[in-house]
């Protein structure tokens, strides 16, 4: 078993899948199918005695849109973490089964890197339950979490990390992942984004299920004042309520500067990302980084920095709405990255997976 190749995938967002029956506004992964095809693809074939590593890169599961008696509780304790997970992984039961085939099968490995709408896997009991469910033990060498650091380093120059913590809206506090003070028991220190999805957006996708998927979201609310006035204007003034209720009076308490409140504006209502120039610049200044590998954003792109330095965004898995001038319209392409070694030396690509042929294709 000499060759090896790494797939990195991102934003799956699995959530608890469709009873029969009935629609699950807070679902937005449909592709169960596709996914096994191409987990089998790279475990049998001519990849069949290689070593292959999955690289689960951020929000495989998305653990903020599983409803808890109705509600979306962000007080998350262990427990509570838990019973979301066993939910994910119960309404895909398909993945499941892949992933439980793949890890099965000599020199496969898993690695999952937690993202802000998975950040549930810092706890102990996440982890041990995915692991029992995948390989039938609490812990298993084929199955490890990236949890004291945000990225995943390989020794060839590579970094993987699902692009989060460039975002102060959805960025962890490594130091302080959970809150203890006066509890009975720690739950998880959300980012304000985290908040955000529970109290805001959640409760808009029962109306309009993609209310999540368009981006940016400030372009969202001004096209929708246009084609949906009486719902864009709830949404916007529950945000800016919202905004200030947890956000300006804080800023303005600490007597922070102008300059700073804009940024947190633009962060919090625009949605406006900087991962790439963040990329641009650490393969700009370390010698040893040769390729970045990000996620976050659902927009896959391959950028160049000379001959031998590159940046990919891995996409998502989920359909997404852009409004930008030059990604305008709606895309659903499971994109991955699939990094080949020759002789040592990786190379890397971003592809998307066509899947098997298939006369028709229920819309849903």
């Amino acid at each position: 078993m000499g060759e090896k190749i790494k797939i990195v995938v991102s934003d799956l967002h699995i959530g608890t899948g469709h009873a029969p029956g009935e629609v699950n506004p807070y679902e937005d992964f449909q592709l169960d199918d596709r996914f096994a095809e191409m987990i089998g693809y790279y475990s049998s074939g001519k990849y069949e005695n290689h070593e292959v590593e999955l690289i689960l890169n951020g929000d495989f599961f998305d653990l903020l849109k599983v409803p808890v008696n109705g509600a979306f509780p962000d007080e998350i304790t262990e427990s509570l973490s838990m019973n979301k997970l066993k939910s994910c992984m119960d309404g895909h039961q398909q993945i499941m089964d892949t992933l439980k085939n793949f890890i099965s099968k000599p020199g496969r490995r898993i690695t999952y890197i937690p993202g802000n709408h998975d950040m549930d896997f810092f706890f102990e009991g996440v982890r041990h339950l995915l692991s029992m469910t995948l390989t039938g033990k609490s812990e298993d060498k084929r199955l490890r979490f990236i949890i004291s650091s945000d990225r995943y380093d390989l020794p060839e120059g590579i970094q993987i990390l699902h692009g989060h913590q460039y975002e102060s809206m959805h960025s962890f506090n490594f130091e302080e992942i959970f809150l203890t003070k006066g509890l009975k028991e720690p739950i998880l220190n959300l980012p304000w984004g985290s908040f955000f999805v529970l109290k805001v957006v959640n409760p808009f996708k029962v109306e309009r299920p993609y209310v999540d998927a368009v981006r940016p979201f400030m372009a969202f609310i001004i096209f929708g004042l246009f084609s949906d006035f009486k719902f864009s204007v709830r949404l916007f003034f529950r945000s800016v309520y919202f905004f200030i209720k947890t956000r300006l009076f804080k800023v303005m308490n600490r007597k922070t500067y102008f300059r700073k409140l804009i940024k947190i504006l633009r962060e919090n209502l625009i949605f406006q990302t900087e991962l790439e120039q963040f990329a641009e610049r650490t393969l700009k200044t370390s010698f040893t980084t040769k390729l970045v590998i990000m996620g976050h954003t659902h927009q896959a792109m391959v950028r160049s920095y000379g001959t031998d330095k590159f940046y990919i965004n891995i996409g998502s898995w989920v359909r997404t709405i852009s409004l930008s001038i030059g990604t305008i319209g709606s895309t659903l392409k499971p994109t991955y990255a699939l990094i080949e070694y020759s002789n040592g030396i990786p190379r890397a690509k971003l592809l998307e997976w066509k899947g098997e042929y298939r006369p028709f294709e229920q819309i849903e």
